[in-house]
């Protein structure tokens, strides 16, 4: 049931998450089917999970990611991190596994790191970089060996 998936988490200052929730999914629904008697002409069929950001209230839902403080209750923020990659996307960052537009599409996250001095006990993190692909394995055949990998906008 797609009301079901947490869109919005539950927590002290969000008590009518589970509204929000079926709200979010009520849009989805009416995105892709249409509402005629609204003026709202049916999307179709979702091709990514990225097209869930043109819903109407999708990305808003759980406030503005460049002012808003985020904590680990919502995801992987820490209250340092707006306006990053991650806020951005929290929506779909919090749902991504649970969901795909097809059952051989799924979401990879990288973070690689750069050390000075690795290997020794002062080693110092220097740089940080992370990405995310969607990789989606439904063109692999006896032939092809090869699955499609999209990356994720980081911007």
């Amino acid at each position: 049931m797609l009301a079901a998936l947490p869109f919005v988490p539950p927590g002290p200052a969000r008590p009518n998450s589970p509204d929000r929730n079926k709200a979010i999914a009520q849009a989805i629904v009416r995105f892709r089917d249409g509402d005629l008697l609204h003026g709202i002409l049916p999307h179709g069929p979702f091709q990514n999970i990225f097209e869930l950001n043109l819903v109407p209230g999708f990305r808003d839902a759980l406030g503005d990611p460049y002012t808003a403080r985020f904590t680990t209750e919502q995801g992987v923020l820490t209250p340092e991190v707006i306006g990053s990659f991650e806020s951005k996307f929290l929506i779909l960052n919090r749902i991504s596994n649970l969901i795909t537009t097809r059952s051989d599409s799924y979401t990879v996250y990288v973070i690689v790191q750069g050390f000075r001095n690795a290997g020794t006990p002062n080693a110092q993190l220097v740089v940080q970089r992370r990405a995310a692909y969607i990789a989606d394995r439904s063109p692999v055949t006896p032939r092809n060996r090869v699955m499609s990998v999209t990356n994720v906008p980081a911007n």
